[in-house]
């Protein structure tokens, strides 16, 4: 029994460990999506630097790449204001987990490409890659926002991995 053999007891208080810490991952997430739907139809008041954002949220994963020998390739655009309006935790939170889940399924070792700029977004496909944009182009948002292509800003993520199969893709917005 357990009780007794002490590689069992910490294999089992290992994994119990582990779990409450998915646990309070789980809750901290759950906490923050009713912050965003509690505030979903107040505009953000607050003034972030893009760029900024992108490099902290790349730089918080330094330990994880070491240990995965994974590499994330960061492309900004240094000229220039990459300032907006919007709260600064839940942009990190969303770069954040789309980093996280492209070194996750971008196979081994990962490469992420992540690019901060101004404008219509270029495709991130690569020579002889089909590039497979989901969503509104940089202008049809643009004329939705009555503003210039040239005032929007984007963040690109990419990895190499298999992808989202076609069907799947409409479930990505479903909530769990």
């Amino acid at each position: 029994p357990a009780k007794t053999d002490e590689e069992a007891r910490e294999r089992f208080l290992d994994i119990m460990q582990g779990q409450a810490e998915r646990m309070q991952r789980l809750v901290a997430d759950l906490m923050s999506l009713s912050r965003i739907e509690l505030n979903e139809h107040v505009p953000p008041s607050k003034t972030v630097d893009l760029n900024e954002i992108a490099r902290d949220c790349i730089e918080s994963f330094g330990p994880i790449l070491e240990q995965l020998g994974a590499i994330v390739d960061f492309e900004c655009d240094e000229s220039g204001s990459f300032e907006m309006l919007g709260e600064r935790d839940e942009i990190f939170q969303a770069i954040q987990n789309l980093i996280d889940n492209a070194i996750k399924y971008g196979g081994e070792p990962a490469l992420v490409k992540v690019r901060v700029g101004r404008g219509a977004a270029p495709s991130l496909a690569g020579d002889g890659e089909i590039s497979q944009r989901a969503g509104d182009s940089a202008g049809q948002v643009a004329a939705r926002r009555m503003t210039d292509v040239d005032d929007l800003l984007y963040v690109q993520i990419r990895d190499f991995g298999p992808g989202i199969e076609r069907p799947d893709l409409p479930r990505l917005t479903e909530r769990f």
